[in-house]
């Protein structure tokens, strides 16, 4: 199987071996099931009678079908969110597979920075078989992003002195860089008389 319904040639002789002509002397048509096929022969002319022959259709392999590449994207532009790109499946004769008919699609690791996969496994009467697509998300620049909660100036004291900020996404997404709190939290220490700025924002999507 190849996208449309296979109607495979025949060769049909008369008893003495001479070739008939299709459209001639016979005509064909044809019954598609689930895996199996019928060629029904019908004589015109100076032929009459039927004839049928069955013959098997085979799975299309749905690594036959994946023929886009993938884009590569940035997490800034849906921090917080997933990124699935849309997978354009195709038969080896052109015609466009539909989605929960002809195959299903699975992401992995689309979440965050890296390398994530797409995955698609053929299903139904005539796909078969899983095909893996790999695509980038690039980190996302912290230049993008905005800070909010932190004064421009802080009065000194000898004992310990903290700011929270918060790092908001372009699209309102609030960094944390271990996906576990809604915000990033910024302490200032003093000490020796100095202000030592600390982060306890990790290396993460940023």
């Amino acid at each position: 199987f190849k996208g449309t319904a296979p109607t495979p040639s025949l060769v049909v002789t008369s008893p003495d071996g001479k070739r008939l002509v299709e459209g001639v002397d016979y005509v064909v048509f044809y019954t598609i099931d689930a895996g199996m096929g019928t060629a029904t022969v019908y004589g015109t002319g100076s032929w009459t009678g039927t004839r049928s022959v069955d013959f098997a259709i085979t799975k299309c392999e749905i690594s036959d079908c994946l023929t886009s590449d993938l884009p590569i994207y940035n997490y800034a532009d849906n921090a917080g969110g997933t990124f699935a790109p849309v997978v354009n499946v195709t038969s080896p004769d052109g015609t466009a597979l539909v989605q929960g008919a002809d195959y299903t699609v699975a992401y992995v690791r689309n979440d965050r920075a890296g390398v994530a996969m797409v995955l698609v496994r053929g299903i139904g009467a005539y796909y078969q078989g899983t095909a893996m697509r790999l695509f980038t998300i690039e980190k996302g620049d912290l230049s993008v992003c905005t800070l909010s909660g932190v004064a421009d100036t802080y009065a000194y004291t000898r004992w310990e002195a903290s700011v929270s900020a918060t790092i908001t996404a372009p699209n309102g997404f609030k960094l944390d860089g271990n996906w576990s709190r809604p915000d990033t939290t910024m302490t200032f220490y003093n000490a020796a008389g100095e202000a030592v700025p600390r982060t306890k924002m990790p290396a993460g999507e940023y």
